[in-house]
C-alpha cells in the first residue's frame, strides 16, 4: 500500500515539477515533451494524482480501523492462515 501511494506521490510531484518555470529541464521521453508542451493538463494531472493517493491512503485507513479488509496484502493473508491454523491445531 505504502509503495503504491508513494510511487503515484512521486508521478504526482514530477509532473507538477515539469511545469515549473525555474526547472532545467531534459527532453529525453516523449512524454516529457508532451509534458512541456502543455502545461496546463499536466498540472491537472498533478493536482489529480495528489488527491487520488490522498484518498486512497484515508480510505485505507478508515478500513483498517473499522477492521474492513478492502485491501488485502500477502502478509494480511499469511496472518489469517497462521492464526486458524494456530486455532486448528490447539483444540
Amino acid at each position: 500500500m505504502i509503495t503504491i501511494a508513494s510511487l503515484v506521490v512521486f508521478l504526482a510531484f514530477y509532473t507538477l515539477y515539469y511545469t515549473s518555470k525555474r526547472a532545467t529541464l531534459s527532453y529525453d521521453l516523449g512524454f516529457e515533451k508532451w509534458m512541456q508542451r502543455n502545461p496546463r493538463q499536466t498540472k491537472i494531472t498533478g493536482l489529480f494524482l495528489l488527491v487520488i493517493t490522498i484518498f486512497y491512503v484515508a480510505f485505507y485507513k478508515v478500513f483498517r480501523l473499522w477492521n474492513i479488509n478492502v485491501f488485502y496484502s500477502v502478509d494480511d493473508c499469511w496472518k489469517s492462515n497462521y492464526y486458524s491454523d494456530s486455532i486448528k491445531k490447539s483444540k
